[in-house]
């Protein structure tokens, strides 16, 4: 969904701004490509490590992989977080 700027939102850069604010940590794969070559498709994985709660507790814990793919690596990569963004509580839907 476009943000009010009509850009859509890059979820990419809301995760790393989270990591940056040592809010969360988590690994990310390089996207990689898969499918016929005319219609080629890139996929990306997020690992969430580990978050920060509400009282500033870190949380260990076990997440799953969170996946993403599209038709672009950036495509791969905004779905992967924004998979992770909710995951880890994130209302992704009110994210300029």
């Amino acid at each position: 969904m476009p943000s009010p700027s009509g850009k859509p939102p890059r979820y990419q850069m809301h995760l790393h701004n989270l990591r940056a604010m040592q809010q969360v940590g988590y690994v990310e794969t390089e996207p990689r490509p898969y499918g016929p070559r005319h219609d080629e498709r890139w996929e990306s994985d997020i690992q969430i490590l580990w978050v920060k709660g509400a009282d500033g507790r870190v949380v260990n814990g076990f997440w799953p992989v969170y996946a993403g793919d599209g038709k672009s690596k950036q495509q791969a990569r905004d779905a992967a977080a924004k998979a992770a963004l909710e995951a880890i509580g994130i209302d992704v839907e009110a994210l300029p």
